[in-house]
């Protein structure tokens, strides 16, 4: 599960798929929370200093979030720290990122989360803690680099679940005035029962000023090691290609090229509780009745398909207007998808759908990618769905929605694109697409298979490849028979840094080809109620054996391609 701990207020839950008994355990858990908060708070000045300022030296050491998000916490970006007030932050004023740093005033009790774990109950996405935790065994040094405008008392807090009780641990600092870099040793708790070890997946820095104070954090740095450590310089590798976003896309097979891309009204078949139109690339709508907090947009299928082979749904859009995840007008930043298995009947209630856990929705623009084949199946499903919960995996699916927010109020929303995609692939070979997000002369990088993403115990597959121009195509051929589901990692070195971090999502080797796909019709009722053009034939008969799927673009400029062949 993930960590909740923010006092936000209780989040929007529609009536038909979530019960009032969950609302109200949900309201109480954010009340103990908050409650917990403020007392940890209160007992930083009696802790003592556990952490202590250092000076600053090579930064050579693993870097967690260089490594997680290919984006080091340097304070260059908005991604680096979501501001929010109630929700990522407590108490944090002026909060802004600014000059490569981040830059606040504090005058009384207060955190930020650096690392957020995500919602109770709500699927995990992005940099969210719960998809990212922490390996314990390779990081166990905080080191941060403050300035502070005068004396003040702080404390780092780590979370292993939600239950703040019973899953945090913790362990206190003091700020001197000025600047220093203070290097955190993360191992007993004196701030609650966990200490550092175990799953990790949220952390936030606190802070009990003696009157108010201005703070600038230039960067942390969640690492191991001894020595000095300063910001982090080294090479920066994202894989691009395998990615969690997947390969061949449903609606570009299905519908001969044409993606959910927007560019016509066809794309999609029925907005629901919304009032709007296609225009320059995205469908336009605002929130409308009859249930205002109910929008919906069903995509356009010809045909059913099976969820085990289209299970990376991507969504990239925008909400316009704040952030609130309250049940009322300009709340209900929270967004779903829907679904339902072919063959399933119909009932005036709705519940013949399937509803997925909710998406938090943050301002801006939005892209988010679900893997809806879970184990058990049940639990990409709302665990408050008041119908039958079946889930994805191993169905037939024959519609599909996307849910953009739950606003009671006239919201606009933009869909940009809709993709469902199957695992990236390759029958005999696969192009591994790489970038250094931090470029360098003399940037070295070598590619490992591994049969997990964790512990970077995998098989060398290519080595010493030249990324000095920022990035890297190499293309990999396993040995003649191999098939399987591949995660791969890559290694970078430039001088005396490197740095080394997975792919976010598989390639499978082997039947990779659309002919292993399977295909129906779409039963599930009348035609206001399913998509048109949905016919129970064979693949062959439908045009769906050909593979029209094309290389996706790299995010630099292409390089030349290193061919590897792994051997026996």
């Amino acid at each position: 599960m993930l960590v909740q701990a923010s006092p936000a207020s209780t989040r929007p839950r529609r009536a038909s798929t979530r019960s009032q008994a969950a609302r109200t355990r949900l309201s109480g858990l954010l009340v103990a929370a908050t409650l917990a908060t403020g007392l940890a708070l209160t007992a930083l000045g009696g802790i003592g200093t556990a952490g202590s300022a250092g000076a600053q030296g090579v930064g050579g050491a693993p870097d967690y979030a260089a490594e997680t998000y290919g984006d080091p916490w340097d304070y260059t970006n908005p991604q680096d720290q979501v501001v929010l007030e109630g929700q990522q932050t407590i108490g944090i004023q002026n909060g802004q990122i600014n000059g490569g740093a981040f830059r606040f005033d504090v005058s009384g009790p207060s955190y930020f989360h650096f690392l957020w774990g995500g919602y109770p109950d709500s699927t995990p996405t992005n940099r969210d803690g719960a998809l990212n935790p922490v390996d314990t065994t390779r990081f166990n040094r905080l080191v941060v680099k403050i300035t502070a405008s005068q004396y003040m008392p702080a404390g780092v807090r780590w979370y292993s679940c939600e239950d703040i009780a019973r899953c945090e641990g913790g362990t206190a600092v003091t700020l001197q005035e000025g600047t220093h870099v203070y290097d955190i040793a993360l191992g007993s708790s004196s701030a609650g029962p966990v200490n550092w070890g175990g799953r990790i997946i949220s952390m936030r820095m606190l802070f009990a000023p003696y009157g108010p104070t201005h703070v600038d954090v230039d960067w942390i740095r969640l690492t191991s090691g001894s020595g000095p450590v300063e910001e982090w310089t080294g090479p920066t590798p994202v894989i691009d290609d395998p990615d969690i976003t997947g390969g061949t896309d449903y609606a570009t097979l299905a519908r001969g090229g044409d993606a959910w891309d927007f560019t016509e009204a066809a794309d999609y078949l029925r907005l629901d509780n919304a009032g709007g139109a296609v225009s320059g690339g995205q469908l336009v709508a605002t929130n409308a009745g009859p249930v205002i907090n109910d929008p919906g947009v069903t995509l356009k299928m010809p045909v059913a398909f099976k969820g085990d082979d289209f299970h990376r749904a991507t969504v990239t859009f925008v909400n316009d207007g704040p952030f609130s995840l309250e049940d009322r007008a300009g709340g209900g930043s929270n967004a779903r998808l829907m679904w339902r298995i072919a063959g399933t009947a119909l009932r005036r209630d709705g519940l013949h759908n399937q509803v997925s856990r909710d998406l938090v929705i943050y301002p801006g623009q939005n892209s988010l990618t679900v893997d809806l084949r879970t184990n058990p199946a049940v639990n990409v499903v709302d665990p408050r769905h008041s119908g039958p919960k079946v889930g994805w995996a191993g169905q037939m699916i024959e519609m599909f929605r996307f849910d953009p927010n739950e606003d009671r109020g006239a919201r606009t929303f933009r869909v940009d694109n809709v993709k469902l995609a199957d695992d990236d692939a390759g029958e005999t070979a696969f192009t591994i697409r790489l970038h250094d997000a931090a470029p360098g002369a003399g940037t070295r990088v070598s590619l490992f298979a591994d049969t997990d993403r964790a512990g970077f115990d995998g098989t060398a597959i290519a080595s010493d490849v030249d990324m000095s121009s920022g990035s890297a195509n190499v293309e990999w051929t396993p040995p003649a028979g191999t098939r399987g589901t591949f995660w791969i990692y890559a290694l970078a070195s430039r001088g005396g840094t490197s740095a080394r971090t997975y792919a976010t999502g598989p390639v499978r080797i082997g039947s990779a080809t659309p002919a292993a796909y399977q295909f129906g019709g779409a039963v599930g009722g009348p035609f206001s109620q399913i998509n048109v053009g949905a016919v129970a034939a064979a693949p062959e008969s439908l045009g769906l054996v050909a593979n029209p799927a094309t290389a996706k673009p790299t995010k630099k400029k292409t390089p030349r391609t290193t061919r590897t062949t792994t051997r026996r």
